[in-house]
């Protein structure tokens, strides 16, 4: 898949999951003291069944505290792609990556 491709097909998954209500935005996570049980909670409380975490890479607490949830997935906002979106069905990002996001492509 050549970039041209890979690009339009993260556009359309992302424009689909904001259609279905699957993209959440979280301020941002508490990484000094983020325990796996309270990023479970965290997760139950949002009602993300299956989701991908799209975070900024200096959020390492996040990366963490979520490693070993089974239903869901941390990744860096520039490592997203859309194997991961067509994967699971929530997409969550903190504000922070979102402007990431943002810079990135435009």
């Amino acid at each position: 898949m050549n970039k041209k491709e890979r690009r339009a097909a993260l556009f359309s998954l992302l424009s689909a999951k904001a259609v279905e209500n699957g993209v959440k935005v979280v301020e941002s996570f508490a990484t000094d003291t983020l325990k796996t049980k309270q990023m479970i909670d965290l997760v139950t409380k949002m009602n993300v069944t299956s989701g991908v975490f799209a975070v900024c890479p200096e959020d390492i607490g996040a990366f963490v505290a979520g490693r070993n949830i089974p239903t869901v997935k941390f990744i860096g906002v520039n490592y997203l792609n859309p194997m991961d979106l067509l994967k699971y069905n929530n997409l969550v990002f903190t504000k922070a990556s979102i402007e990431k996001l943002y810079s990135m492509y435009l």
